[in-house]
């Protein structure tokens, strides 16, 4: 059989051994749509409506609908950084406060003494770094001055705002919105020599969520594919009255099978979670993935976004995202590892932590979901992944095969063949396996209470990632 190579030259001849890539039959056989990545997140200006969701392709762009520094933003450059193929939306909301409270959180960076040695220091703010030179006898006022001026220059994207203390050598620091995720904003100082100068920092702390009222947003998402949202807000309820319970509902009814449009959400908050008495409480619930970073100065939203973008990344359902760098989110440089037993501990209460390369790169460990009954005590992985990914090419080929179609034997015996068809598509892929083995559990059949449908049932075998390996060494002497 002879075929066109048309990705080649043809009338080259310089000796060698040539291989392009033939894309042409990528599409055939399973048919999955594009995946998308929803970011529930603040507005500051820009111009944007509240509680509407927009597909972002740049940074351009979310500058002018959210405001630039703001969490939406910042959201979506790290969700960019970290996957810079994937789709991305973006639902804009903002908060309410009433009795003059701005909920806003605010910090302040002080210098004091004189330097007798020239040096530099360096600030970080968030995920925004800046470093300044010391000359020798600078006060703490001449320093201040040089490094407001440094962090407002045009190449920084802060998510706060700074300006000068009546203190002259203090800095006062203010998110750009209120909400509890100023809180999570590190700020960090290191010095270079410049010595005889000292410096204090107050950390973010005071920001206060206010009303959110995200029930119109999630309105208005329902309607569209959102394959993983992210939700860097408040998680901690279980009476179903707060936002939260608002994203808890929308997953639940997009999830189901007569919306379709099933969804994974990522929460989660910053810290070391063992400095605390207890551990959080997560949400018991297979489609939700609660990341924890151990200490990092980038805010919640700009860790989660990047989880997000990783798990999007992970096209195949079926591989494991362990020890996946996330480039964009930098640990802070007093931030260690959790030990492993600690580790251990966090992902059998459903908890995802984040690991600290060697080289200072903030890494998964494993990704899982929160829910820690049944099939997760085994299988803790995003195994709904699986199935939603089976059930959307087999709900794809059968719709083909269905269309204007009568309800006969013909086609109860036509739907099945089809069905088992896409299932050893999907076997050769390794998404499910041992489809000959469980096939006699495949079952078509006419629905009585429901005229012109067919009852279907599908096992699914599916193929989860490999995590490691156990064993021991065996000591021979001979």
């Amino acid at each position: 059989m002879s075929f066109q190579v048309d990705v080649l030259p043809v009338n080259t001849r310089i000796p060698g051994n040539y291989i392009g890539y033939d894309t042409s039959n990528a599409l055939r056989g399973v048919q999955i749509g594009e995946k998308y990545v929803c970011i529930v997140s603040l507005m500051t200006t820009g111009s944007a409506e509240e509680n509407v969701v927009y597909d972002v392709a740049s940074a351009r762009q979310a500058i002018s609908l959210f405001g630039r520094g703001s969490p939406a933003h910042t959201a979506y450059l790290n969700a960019l950084a970290t996957y810079p193929f994937g789709n991305y939306r973006v639902a804009a909301v903002k908060q309410t406060f009433t009795g003059g409270v701005s909920g806003k959180a605010s910090g302040s960076i002080a210098f004091d003494g004189t330097a007798v040695d020239g040096g530099s220091i360096t600030v970080t703010i968030g995920q925004e770094s800046v470093r300044i030179p010391v000359f020798r006898e600078d006060n703490g006022a001449a320093i201040s001055d040089r490094l407001l001026a440094a962090l407002e220059a045009d190449s920084i994207t802060l998510e706060v705002a700074v300006k000068k203390a009546t203190n002259p050598n203090t800095i006062e620091v203010e998110a750009l919105c209120g909400g509890s995720y100023g809180n999570t904003i590190g700020i960090e100082i290191s010095a270079d020599n410049a010595e005889g100068i000292d410096f204090e920092v107050a950390d973010m702390a005071s920001g206060a969520d206010g009303n959110l009222a995200l029930s119109e947003t999630f309105q208005n998402m329902a309607g569209l594919k959102n394959d993983i949202v992210v939700f860097p807000f408040n998680w901690e309820s279980n009476d179903g009255s707060s936002e939260f319970g608002d994203v808890v509902k929308y997953i639940d009814k997009v999830s189901s099978p007569i919306e379709k449009n099933p969804a994974v959400c990522i929460i989660g908050e910053n810290g070391n979670l063992f400095r605390v008495p207890n551990l959080p409480k997560v949400p018991n619930h297979p489609r939700f993935v609660f990341v924890n970073h151990p200490g990092t100065n980038a805010a919640n939203h700009a860790v989660l976004a990047s989880v997000a973008a990783k798990i999007l990344e992970f096209a195949d359902p079926s591989l494991p995202i362990n020890g996946e760098a996330l480039q964009s989110v930098k640990p802070s440089s007093q931030a260690r590892n959790y030990l492993r037993s600690e580790a251990d501990r966090l992902l059998s209460s459903g908890i995802s932590p984040l690991d600290i390369t060697s080289g200072r790169l903030s890494a998964t460990v494993r990704i899982i979901s929160t829910h820690t009954e049944g099939v997760s005590q085994k299988a803790p992985d995003l195994w709904i992944r699986v199935l939603d990914f089976v059930a959307e090419a087999v709900r794809t080929k059968v719709s083909a095969a269905i269309s204007r179609q009568k309800n006969t034997e013909r086609m109860l015996g036509s739907v099945r063949a089809v069905i088992l068809g896409e299932l050893k598509g999907l076997e050769r892929l390794e998404i499910v396996k041992n489809v000959d083995l469980w096939k006699n559990m495949l079952v078509v059949e006419r629905m009585p209470e429901n005229i012109g449908f067919f009852r279907v049932k599908i096992p699914v075998d599916a193929v989860l990632g490999l995590h490691g390996t156990m064993g021991h060494l065996e000591l021979i002497v001979s």
